[in-house]
Order: structure tokens, then sequence, then C-alpha cells
């Protein structure tokens, strides 16, 4: 079940882009010290970390709001389809498409909202062939007990689920450490003699609004069955 672990792929954004919120940061905090200065109150130190502290604050509720994604409802969708795998799945229009990426069938990769984006939120889709016969019980079991190996692993959720009309799994857990903390979902079964496994990663500060992005791609999917 090591497969599981292969799809955990963790994507940093690149530095190089911004959504210009260090610079709005630092003119708001000018502006609350020049208005001190004209009440006739004289910044401290004090005084300047506070006002610092607050206007941080403030830009952080902004930059979360700023890029926040879509309403997965309003969406446009694109299909990815896999011939060779027998499944379908949409998509956001504005992410990228990575076939065979780390061994995965694909990766469907958010696009980059700034520089405090320091994840794109993605999502992998991996194949493998049984060489023998397994249940969904049995690949839980496995799975959860692999993924235990994690550093700093907690299991959030375990739950049965559906894919495609198929039985399913799916796990919802964190693991990293400190600032590289991690939520992910993933969901899979089993057809075509074959191990079909659904990856969600995302900044936990993030995920509530991925995650009903991944619930809408879950919904279009489609796995052929032999």
């Amino acid at each position: 079940m090591s497969l599981l672990i292969a799809a955990l792929l963790v994507l940093p954004t690149p530095a190089a882009a911004s959504c210009g919120c260090g610079e709005g940061h630092m003119e708001l905090t000018s502006a609350a010290v020049r208005s001190m200065r004209l009440s006739g109150e004289r910044p401290t130190t004090t005084g300047r970390r506070h006002l610092r502290r607050q206007v941080k604050n403030r830009m952080n509720t902004i930059r979360r709001q700023f890029l926040r994604p879509t309403d997965p409802r309003t969406l446009q969708m694109k299909t990815y389809q896999s011939s060779t795998h027998s499944l379908r799945i949409n998509y956001p229009s504005d992410w990228s498409v990575h076939d065979g990426f780390f061994g995965t069938v694909v990766s469907l990769i958010s696009p980059h909202r700034g520089t405090k984006d320091r994840l794109t939120e993605n999502v992998n889709v991996i194949v493998r062939a049984l060489e023998e016969e397994l249940t969904l019980t049995a690949a839980t079991e496995a799975a959860i007990g692999e993924l235990r190996t994690l550093p700093n692993f907690v299991l959030l959720d375990s739950k049965d689920a559906t894919l495609s009309s198929l039985p399913a799994h799916s796990l919802t857990y964190t693991s990293g450490n400190g600032a590289d903390l991690l939520k992910f979902r993933q969901v899979w079964t089993i057809a075509n003699n074959a191990l079909y496994v659904f990856t969600f990663a995302a900044d936990p500060r993030d995920y509530d609004d991925y995650a009903r992005i991944f619930d809408r791609m879950l919904q279009s999917l489609w796995i052929g069955t032999r």
C-alpha cells in the first residue's frame, strides 16, 4: 500500500509571483502612523508594534478573502479522460493537467494565488494493478498502517464512501511539521482488478474551500468496469 504515500505530492508555489499584499501592508502601517502624528500622539515603539500587529491581522483577513477559490457551484469545468485506465473526471478549467507526474496517472493542480499561497492545492490520481485479490477493508487497514509512518500523522476521519457507483473508502488526516503541516483527503476503490486512489492535499487554512471543489470533481468521476 506504499502507493498511497506515493500519492501525497506536496507542490510548493513559485516565490516570484505576487498578489501585491505586502505593499498594501506597508502602506496601511505608514498611514496609521501618520494618523497618530496628526492627532498629536507620539508613535512609541510599543505603539508601532501594536499598529503593525493590527494591520497584519487585517491584511491576513483581506488576503484570505482575495485568495479564496471560486464557488465550486459556479466553476467552469473541463474533462480529463484516460482510456488506458477507463476513467473520466472533471476539473476546474483554470487548473493545470500533468499526465504521469511522479508516477501518477494525472496530477490536477490549482493555479498559484499569490506569495502567501505556499501550496498549490492539487488532486492526484493513481491506479495500480493488483497482483492478488484485495478487499476494500483489507486495503483500508493496510493504508492506515502505512500512513501512520508519516510525520505527525493525525487521522481525522475514516468512513465508507462511493466512487462512480462503486464501494469506496475515505480518509481525512493531517501530517507534517510546523508551517509544513498539510491536510489530506484520500478516497479509493477497487475496480478492474486495480486500486484507484484519489488524493487531495491543501493548506489546512484553505482546506474547506478546496474540499468542496474536490467533492464536485469526485461527483463527476466515471470508472468503466469490465
